[in-house]
């Protein structure tokens, strides 16, 4: 009859009951069941064949992206994870899907890559994954990383070659924008060097406009980098 597990028990006021714990030793799936009489002093009879279904436990172990990573827009990310079961059986066959912060699918698979779009939302932010087998509850987890963007100097003034008279104060300016999204950063750090040597550190200001005030009277004349 195929049946690999036994309980008995005696009956009390005509009901009989046992407590089965499907433990590492049982598979996951669905079980057949069958319940029976024996006593010599009645027929023997048998219920009626019922199925229970044993579920078992996913773990899902995430290797890449590690918690608290940099990561940068128009790159690949490299996605990386491990999964076992309540036995701490290795699982290789389940469905692997990973998911941005609203919870849309960015990849599929235990070893794949995502590209950070250009657009992908700057800072913190959180990737999940879900492994799924049948039988089984889903496996999931999460990484938080940090989303970096590209930015660009995409104007400067004076313009090259400019010249003027020795004594002026002349504004050295910089303009700081995202190279994605075109707009102009606030807050950011910019540096002014002059022939190599660095004149100034100051911030931008919300449009972006970074300045240094170039005093030019004690200034030999001649050429400036």
């Amino acid at each position: 009859n195929n049946y690999t597990i036994n309980y008995s028990c005696s009956s009390d006021n005509g009901y009989c009951g046992i407590n089965h714990n499907p433990n590492c030793t049982t598979s996951v799936g669905v079980q057949r069941w069958v319940g029976g009489t024996d006593d010599y002093r009645y027929q023997r009879l048998n219920t009626s064949e019922t199925n229970l279904t044993v579920i078992g436990q996913l773990n899902t172990s995430i290797i890449n992206p590690i918690d608290g990573i940099i990561v940068n827009r128009n790159e690949n990310v490299t996605f990386n994870a491990t999964v076992h079961n309540d036995c701490n059986e290795k699982i290789n066959d389940s469905s692997v899907n990973w998911y941005n912060e609203s919870w849309g699918l960015i990849a599929q698979g235990y070893n794949t890559t995502w590209t950070v779009p250009s657009y992908y939302k700057l800072g913190p932010s959180t990737v999940y994954v879900n492994a799924s087998r049948q039988y089984y509850d889903v496996g999931a987890n999460s990484s938080n990383i940090y989303v970096y963007g590209w930015s660009e100097a995409d104007d400067i003034t004076p313009a090259n070659g400019s010249d003027y008279v020795a004594g002026l104060s002349v504004n050295v300016k910089c303009h700081i924008r995202d190279a994605d999204e075109l707009n102009s950063i606030e807050n950011y750090t910019v540096r002014f060097y002059k022939n190599g040597t660095l004149v100034k550190t100051t911030l931008t200001e919300s449009d972006g406009w970074a300045t240094w005030s170039w005093s030019t009277a004690s200034e030999t004349p001649g050429w400036y980098n």
